[in-house]
């Protein structure tokens, strides 16, 4: 749905696709969240989607809230 959605975003020039695409790929950053952390999981490769290689986006996913790793407060 995501898929069609973002190319009739396109093709409409319509900015309420955009909306529904945006909508619509949250899920789908859910599922690849959970795999980022998985060194070589197929699932990992969703992040494309968004336009980052899986190695941006883990390097901005662990500045962002992993910066204590391994510690007490590291949530």
């Amino acid at each position: 749905m995501f898929s069609i959605a973002f190319l009739l975003t396109g093709y409409l020039h319509s900015f309420f696709m955009a909306v529904v695409s945006g909508l619509l790929i949250f899920p789908i950053l859910g599922v690849a969240h959970n795999f980022l952390h998985m060194r070589d999981h197929p699932f990992r490769f969703l992040w494309l989607l968004t336009g980052f290689t899986h190695k941006e986006w883990q390097q901005m996913h662990c500045i962002s809230h992993h910066s204590y790793a391994n510690t007490l407060i590291d949530y």
